[in-house]
């Protein structure tokens, strides 16, 4: 479909504003009369102009160098006289915003004063469209999940991938993994730096296996990690997705997911416990018990909720407690297996 020559210079001019600013979510869909208008002079050229325009309720008001001078709603334009000048009925008192703030100021001001649309002006504060309420809705609820995969330690590009409905498989495993594992490095740096302190201050001397014990909580905490970010991106995918588009594939994306990372941070994790301890089976076994950890973190993270979906319908009773002491819990487990599979057929 072709643009007219007026559509595809409004189109032009949207496309050199940043996304994330007011100027990225406007329209040009607007009605704007001028000020030294009669009210019927007014309703006629809103008339005319109406198809073309987002919203009619607000009719912005402009002076004859096209910069935005007041504002009126609809009924006080068809209730005036007909010989009432626009300048005589028009509020001066304008909410506006350039078009080059962040579109959160926009949010906060349509949310703050109820507004149904609020007009966007450059520096020179000619008016240059204006951001209706469902466009601000978009924005809050974009925000809103942007926020919450910030939080889930991700990123939106796991997002817009994750959304994409022809994404593929190893697609979605490999944003997911350069999406998570800068904060699983961060977390791993943490739990080293807790492993050398108990081991600098262990008060029972020579004994290496009361040592490798400190390594507990770091181990323990990267599993839980991995699988609370599983369990917190699959709750998200559930909420904005139909139950039948989820199945089991996500608990081995996920599986998939913790075993990369796991490998990463597995490998790091061995080297610092072979420089700490000065024994390589020991570091081998706290290797690979950050990496199963890891593997089992992440899909049992993302199966409860699918679990729990299927049985009741409801993943609102999924609390973060609660998978962090299912996750604590099948740890420990998995720690003492572990270990005790491979330190009995091993001398350190």
């Amino acid at each position: 479909m072709l643009l007219n020559k007026e559509d595809a210079e409004d189109v032009r001019k949207l496309l050199g504003y940043e996304e994330e600013s007011t100027g990225g979510i406007m329209t040009t869909g607007y009605i704007e009369v001028n000020e030294n208008m009669t009210a019927k002079e007014a309703i006629e050229h809103m008339r005319k102009n109406a198809e073309d325009a987002e919203t009619i309720y607000y009719i912005y008001v402009v002076d004859n160098d096209e910069k935005l001078v007041g504002v009126l709603s609809l009924r006080e334009l068809i209730t005036a006289r007909d010989s009432v000048v626009v300048a005589d009925l028009m509020s001066e008192n304008i909410i506006s915003v350039y078009d080059d703030d962040d579109r959160e100021l926009a949010v906060k001001l349509v949310s703050k004063y109820d507004l149904i649309a609020i007009p966007v002006v450059d520096r020179d504060n000619i008016l240059r469209g204006i951001i209706t309420v469902d466009d601000i809705i978009d924005v809050m609820e974009e925000e809103a999940t942007e926020d919450l995969y910030k939080l889930a330690g991700s990123s939106e590009h796991e997002r817009d991938v994750a959304e994409k409905p022809d994404s593929t498989m190893l697609e979605q495993i490999v944003s997911s993994v350069r999406a998570r594992i800068p904060w699983l490095l961060l977390i791993l740096i943490g739990g080293l730096f807790t492993a050398i302190i108990l081991t600098k201050t262990t008060f029972v001397e020579g004994l290496t296996y009361v040592k490798f014990l400190c390594f507990v909580p770091v181990i323990l905490g990267m599993g839980g990690s991995v699988g609370m970010q599983s369990s917190s991106l699959t709750i998200m995918t559930l909420s904005n997705n139909d139950e039948e588009d989820i199945d089991f594939r996500t608990v081995l994306k996920e599986g998939a997911v913790g075993l990369i990372t796991g490998l990463v941070c597995s490998i790091i994790i061995g080297a610092m416990a072979y420089i700490i301890l000065h024994s390589l089976n020991m570091s081998i076994v706290i290797g690979i018990c950050v990496l199963i950890n890891m593997v089992v973190g992440a899909m049992i993270g993302s199966f409860t909720p699918l679990m729990l979906k299927h049985l009741s319908g409801d993943i609102a009773i999924i609390s973060s407690p609660l998978i962090s002491v299912l996750l604590d819990m099948i740890g420990v487990v998995l720690f003492f297996i572990i270990t005790t599979i491979f330190l009995s057929k091993i001398v350190s």
